[in-house]
């Protein structure tokens, strides 16, 4: 038969023994702060990661979309009341020594075409872009969802011929 050793509890009375057998201490093991920089630079790139994904807009890319470039800002992110609204269509080229033509479009937001006194370009590029303000069609985007869209051709195949493109995001 085996014999247990045993001790006094700690903090029991004097004179009084415990029956808890005898046992090692446990020690916390210690915890280096490169094992915390470690960790919080895991967390954080976990976060970005899981944070990027949701600003990622699942339907058709726009860099699929012949004509059109880009626009911004991007499907499903969240920006300021006074964010300019922008579509960047392709310009015309020469291929081959040949001419192609480029795109020209219409700007609408929220359903309400932009006319194009209120658009600002820059000459020789097809960027239509709009920066709310005075005397335009909103001096302000209000809080929410806010949509935009682009209806855009080929400028020698006329209108006829349009595509859409629509993406939406939110105003905080």
């Amino acid at each position: 038969m085996r014999s247990v050793h045993t001790r006094p509890m700690i903090g029991a009375a004097s004179g009084q023994n415990s029956d808890v057998p005898a046992t090692k201490s446990f020690r916390l093991p210690q915890i280096s702060l490169y094992r915390v920089i470690v960790g919080v630079l895991v967390v954080a790139a976990i976060t970005a990661f899981v944070f990027g994904l949701q600003g990622i807009d699942d339907s058709v890319p726009v860099a699929t979309r012949q004509g059109l470039e880009s626009v911004s800002p991007p499907a499903g992110v969240t920006v300021v009341r006074q964010t300019p609204i922008t579509a960047d269509l392709l310009e015309g080229q020469l291929v081959n020594g040949q001419s192609v033509p480029g795109y020209v479009g219409e700007l609408f937001i929220d359903g309400i075409r932009i006319p194009e006194d209120q658009l600002q370009t820059i000459e020789g590029q097809r960027k239509y872009t709009f920066v709310p303000g005075d005397g335009k069609e909103f001096t302000e985007f209000a809080a929410g969802r806010l949509c935009a869209a682009v209806n855009y051709w080929r400028e020698d195949l006329g209108p006829t011929t349009s595509q859409r493109y629509e993406w939406c995001f939110t105003i905080s």
